[in-house]
Order: C-alpha cells, then structure tokens, then sequence
C-alpha cells in the first residue's frame, strides 16, 4: 500500500495517476474528501485528515509500505498561501497554534 499525502492537488493527481495506472494499491490523506476531485477506481482508498494532525497519520500509515508527499509546499498568495491552507485545516489538539 502506498500512502499518497496531497494526493487531491495538481502535482499528486498526476503522482495518482500513474500509480493506479500501473496497477498499485494507493491510499490517499484528504483533508477534505467532500470537495477532492476524486478519480475512479478500486485501487484507490480515501482516508480523511491532515498531516498535522498525528492521530491522523498513524491511522493512515496503517498497513502502508511507501509514502508520497505531494503536498504544496511553496510559497504561495491568495487561497495557496501557507497561511490560508493551514487557517482552512481541520482544528485538532495537535495543530500548531497560529503564530
């Protein structure tokens, strides 16, 4: 099983891709499933949560062999600024507090 993180974004959905395309169990960590753009197919499994939350991240590293991180992780303005995706994150007890 391969865990991809940011798999609903523009870089991993091409990470996704290929992995389903060459045949291979993939779990994605979404922090939104509702809204992710979702590819069809059973090699796919959809897991709900935030890589800063670690509770999270144990339940998704369970079983898994291999880990992709295709999070942003630029510099960006508006709706991609770190600032704005770490605002718009599911609260938990292990987020950071803001600065």
């Amino acid at each position: 099983m391969i865990l991809v993180a940011g798999g609903t974004g523009r870089l991993g959905t091409l990470v996704l891709n290929r992995l389903v395309d060459q045949g291979l169990a993939v779990r994605v960590l979404t922090r939104n499933p509702a809204t992710a753009a979702r590819p069809v197919s059973d090699q796919i499994e959809w897991t709900t949560g935030d890589v800063g939350d670690r509770d999270a991240l144990g339940r998704a590293f369970k079983g898994v062999d291999t880990v992709v991180s295709a999070i942003h992780g630029f510099t960006g303005t508006g709706s991609n600024s770190p600032a704005t995706v770490a605002a718009t994150a599911t609260p938990t007890s292990s987020t950071p507090p803001k600065p």
